[in-house]
């Protein structure tokens, strides 16, 4: 497995190399944890959270049409900041690297696995007074109302909104509901 952390390159699969991952890896709390991985693996789960955080919906549009990764983007801005064509914002590269580490820890964490296929099914309908209620399914247990629409590596990791969540764009979850009386 080879990381290739090449900005807008047509082979690229991180946003960030292992130099980089490891660096911010020394700052936190669970560098020995993080150490103690071969390579394979740490270069794996940095390879998987680029690919999960490349299925989000970001603002403005791909630097150029050859390149395989969502960044570097032209034409979005998050808190004054203008995105740049040769460049990857720092939040989705630490969003990235946080990404990583928790899929270090768990590779299968953001696989559904359970009876019930991941979805929204009707729960219940009701014919007189109209009344239906709908469920969405993430594995065997049915998931929160509040993040019926959200993309599942938001629902598995509430807190990576917090750090891209300017820099998304177009529908990125939610849901909204219209009372009828």
């Amino acid at each position: 497995m080879a990381i290739d952390a090449t900005v807008g390159g047509a082979d690229a699969n991180s946003y960030v190399t292992l130099a980089e991952m490891t660096a911010y890896a020394a700052t936190q709390s669970w560098n020995a944890t993080w150490t103690a991985y071969t390579q394979d693996k740490k270069e794996i789960s940095l390879i998987s959270a680029t690919k999960w955080l490349d299925t989000l919906t970001y603002k403005g549009s791909r630097n150029e049409t050859t390149q395989k990764l969502s960044w570097p983007r032209t034409g979005a801005t998050f808190d004054g900041v203008t995105s740049s064509a040769t460049a990857i914002p720092a939040q989705i590269k630490t969003a990235q690297m946080e990404l990583s580490w928790q899929l270090l820890q768990d590779p299968d964490a953001l696989i559904t696995r359970g009876t019930a296929p991941q979805g929204t099914y009707l729960a219940e309908t009701k014919l007189g007074d109209l009344v239906q209620k709908y469920q969405q399914y993430e594995g065997s247990s049915p998931a929160s109302i509040d993040n019926i629409n959200d993309p599942k590596v938001f629902i598995k990791y509430p807190w990576l909104r917090d750090l891209i969540g300017g820099w998304l764009g177009g529908l990125s979850g939610g849901v909204g509901f219209i009372e009828r009386q």
